[in-house]
């Protein structure tokens, strides 16, 4: 991620699309926003994705057209989004918890678990 440092107190830009929170340390002192330093001082962290829009759905479903915004991540390291309808589209591992239907972006009226590492609605089904 970028060119590195040549002294403790020298930081290095952060990779596109990226932002940092800095953590002192005892060989440097926290770098500025955007900055990372090779030795430890700052860590480059993704930014909040883009926002989604969805058009198309099924008369019975539109409640799920919208624009979408990232809201928090999730355990599984990806941001959920919500609309303006209370609706939420989520990446979960496995949905029912058991290891079947794998990796899929989920609709859901259900907010998910920040928390858990599978079935984000802990319904322990796959009904969304």
């Amino acid at each position: 991620a970028g060119q590195e440092p040549t002294s403790p107190t020298e930081c290095s830009p952060c990779q596109p699309s990226t932002f940092s929170s800095s953590t002192s340390t005892d060989l440097c002192s926290p770098c500025p926003t955007g900055k990372f330093s090779g030795y430890g001082a700052v860590e480059c962290l993704l930014d909040k994705p883009p926002s989604i829009i969805v058009s198309g759905m099924c008369s019975y479903q539109s409640a799920y057209d919208g624009f979408y915004q990232a809201m928090s991540e999730t355990n599984t390291g990806r941001y959920y989004y919500e609309n303006e309808n209370g609706r939420f589209i989520y990446f979960d591992p496995t949905c029912d918890g058991s290891g079947g239907n794998p990796n899929l972006w989920i609709f859901d009226a259900d907010e998910p678990s920040t928390t858990a590492v599978n079935d984000l609605d802990g319904d322990g089904t796959c009904s969304y």
